[in-house]
C-alpha cells in the first residue's frame, strides 16, 4: 500500500490531538465516542508508518492522552503535597513520558510483525497488543491501571462484556471496533467495507445481549447504609489542633442515623490519628454502634505495637468488629521504593517520608448483618485482578478514599467510574465513600443510584441490596482472556 504519511510532519501533531481527544472520553466529560475514534486515527497512521515512526507517533498520542487525562498528578504533588513546583512538574512529565512509552511500544511491535496482511494487523494484533500493554502498565512497578479504554464504555452497550471479560475485555472490543472502522476506510472493495460494518454491528449487538444477562442475584433483605462525607480540608487534616473539630463534624453528621441505618461508613483517614490517641472517641463510637445495632466502619491509620508497622486501615466497630489493612499501597504516597537509596533526594527537596506497610493478602471480609463486605481503600479498587481474587464471595463492595488530594480535578470522577466498573464486573453493589466527594451508591449493574454533592458536608443514606452468585469473570479469572490473546497473537504471527 502507498505511504502518504511516510515523511509527513503533520502525523505527530494529529497523534497528539487524537490522544487529547481520547482523554475527553473519560469523566468528567465522558465523550465516549472518542475512545473509539481516536485509536482508529492512530491505527490508520501506524499502518503508513515505519516501526520507528510508529513508536514516535504512538508516544505523541500517549503524551496527549496522559497529559490531559492525568494532569491532576501535579495538583496532588504541588498544591496538596507541598512539593516544589520544579519537582512537581518534573515528576508529572516523567510519569506522562513513562506511560506514553507503552503506546509507542505498541506501535513499534505492530509494525515489526512479519505479516503483510493489514487486516490481520488491524483486527487481531492491534486489539490484543493494546489490552496486553494496558495489563502490563497496571502491573509493572506496582502498576498504574488508570485510563483504560474499557472504562469509557460504562454507559454504552459494550459494558455488557465487563462481567464476561472484565474491563480488559471491554478495552478489547473497543479497539476491535476501532480496527473495523479503519478497515472500512482502507478496504478497496464494497465487500470488505460491508464485512467491516457487519463486524461492528455484531460487536455491539453481542454487547447488548450480554448486558441483559443476570449473572448474580439479590440475597436477603436490603440494608440501609449511610455514607458520611466530612469534607475536611486537606490542609487541616493532619494538624493536631484540628482533630477535635474533625471528629465532631463526623459525629454530628452521623448522629441522626444511629439506629436508623444498618451501616455507617466514614471515609479514608476520617480520623487522622492512630487508635491509641483517640481511644475515648472510639469507645464512644463503639458503644453507640452496639447500643443501636448499627455496624460502623471508619478509615484511620493503625499501629502494630509489636512490629511498629503503620497500616492504612478500616476499623469495624459495633456488633461485628473487624479490621482491614490496605494491601496495595501508593508508591511515593504511602511508601517510598528504595527509600534507603533515595533518602538523600527527598531530604534535599524537604519531602516527608511516611511509610505504611501493606496488609496481608488473605484478610477476611467485614460484616454488616449477615452479609459480607469486601473492603478496599483508595486506588485498590482500580486493580481488576486483585478485586476478583479477594472478593471472597462478598455481597457488597466498599471503597473508602480521600480524593481531596486531587482537588476538583478529573481524578475524582475517574475514580468513581472505576468503582462503577468493579461493581459491573462482579455483579455487586458498591459503596464509594470519599472525604470531599464523589460519595455515591452504585448498584450491582454498575449504575450510580444516589450521589452526594461534591465539597459538601453530608450524610448520604440509601437502600443497598446485597447480591450473591458469580459473574463469568469471577468464575474463570483473567486466564481465559490471556489464553485468547495468546492464541490470537500466534495466529497473527503465522499468517
Amino acid at each position: 500500500m502507498s505511504n502518504p504519511l511516510k515523511h509527513s510532519i503533520t502525523a505527530p501533531l494529529i497523534c497528539i490531538v487524537a490522544g487529547i481527544l481520547m482523554a475527553l472520553a473519560f469523566p468528567p466529560l465522558a465523550w465516549y465516542p472518542f475512545a473509539i475514534i481516536s485509536p482508529a486515527v492512530l491505527l490508520f497512521i501506524w499502518l503508513y508508518s515505519t516501526p520507528h515512526q510508529a513508536m514516535t507517533r504512538g508516544f505523541f498520542f500517549g503524551a496527549g492522552l496522559f497529559s490531559c487525562g492525568m494532569y491532576w498528578v501535579y495538583i496532588s504533588l504541588h498544591t496538596f503535597g507541598q512539593a516544589p513546583i520544579a519537582l512537581s512538574v518534573l515528576v508529572t512529565i516523567g510519569l506522562v513520558t513513562y506511560l506514553s512509552l507503552y503506546i509507542g511500544l505498541l506501535g513499534f511491535i505492530l509494525q515489526t510483525l512479519p505479516t503483510k496482511r493489514v487486516v490481520i494487523k488491524c483486527l487481531i494484533a492491534f486489539p490484543v497488543l493494546w489490552v496486553a500493554l494496558e495489563w502490563l502498565r497496571g502491573w509493572l512497578f506496582t502498576g498504574l491501571p488508570w485510563l483504560y479504554a474499557g472504562y469509557t464504555q460504562i454507559d454504552t452497550a459494550l459494558r455488557g462484556y465487563a462481567p464476561f471479560l472484565s474491563v480488559y475485555g471491554v478495552s478489547w472490543v473497543v479497539m476491535l471496533t476501532s480496527a473495523f472502522i479503519v478497515c472500512i476506510f482502507i478496504s478497496n472493495n464494497i465487500i470488505g467495507k460491508s464485512l467491516s460494518l457487519v463486524g461492528i454491528v455484531i460487536i455491539w449487538l453481542v454487547g447488548i445481549v450480554l448486558d441483559i444477562q443476570n449473572w448474580t442475584y439479590p440475597i436477603g433483605k436490603p440494608i440501609i447504609a449511610t455514607l458520611v462525607q466530612g469534607n475536611t480540608p486537606q490542609f487541616d487534616k493532619w494538624v493536631p489542633e484540628k482533630l477535635p473539630g474533625i471528629i465532631q463534624t463526623y459525629e454530628k453528621l452521623s448522629y441522626p442515623h444511629w439506629g436508623k441505618s444498618d451501616l455507617i461508613v466514614w471515609p479514608e483517614a476520617a480520623i487522622p490519628a492512630i487508635p491509641e490517641n483517640v481511644m475515648l472517641t472510639l469507645n464512644t463510637l463503639d458503644q453507640m454502634a452496639e447500643t443501636n445495632n448499627t455496624e460502623f466502619f471508619v478509615g484511620m491509620p493503625v499501629l502494630n505495637p509489636y512490629t511498629h508497622q503503620y497500616f492504612n486501615a478500616i476499623k469495624a466497630l459495633g456488633p461485628k468488629q473487624g479490621e482491614y489493612h490496605k494491601r496495595h499501597l501508593v508508591p511515593f504516597g504511602e511508601f517510598f521504593p528504595g527509600r534507603y537509596l533515595l533518602g538523600w533526594f527527598f531530604n534535599f527537596f524537604h519531602i516527608a517520608m511516611d511509610d505504611f506497610s501493606p496488609g496481608r493478602a488473605d484478610q477476611p471480609p467485614l460484616w454488616v448483618k449477615d452479609f459480607k463486605v469486601a473492603p478496599y481503600i483508595c486506588y485498590e479498587i482500580a486493580f481488576p485482578r486483585e478485586i476478583i481474587s479477594t472478593i471472597h464471595n462478598a455481597n457488597i463492595l466498599l471503597t473508602i478514599t480521600d480524593d481531596s488530594w486531587f482537588g476538583d480535578s478529573a481524578a475524582v470522577y475517574q475514580h468513581l467510574e472505576i468503582a462503577q466498573m468493579r461493581s459491573l464486573e462482579t455483579g455487586r453493589p458498591g459503596l464509594f465513600v470519599s472525604n470531599t466527594g464523589m460519595t455515591a451508591f452504585i448498584n450491582a449493574d454498575g449504575q450510580i443510584i444516589n450521589q452526594a454533592k461534591e465539597n459538601t458536608q453530608v450524610a448520604l443514606s440509601n437502600e443497598v441490596q446485597p447480591h450473591a452468585g458469580q459473574t463469568f469473570i469471577m468464575h474463570t479469572g483473567l486466564l481465559p482472556l490471556v489464553i485468547e490473546g495468546g492464541l490470537l497473537m500466534i495466529v497473527a504471527l503465522l499468517l
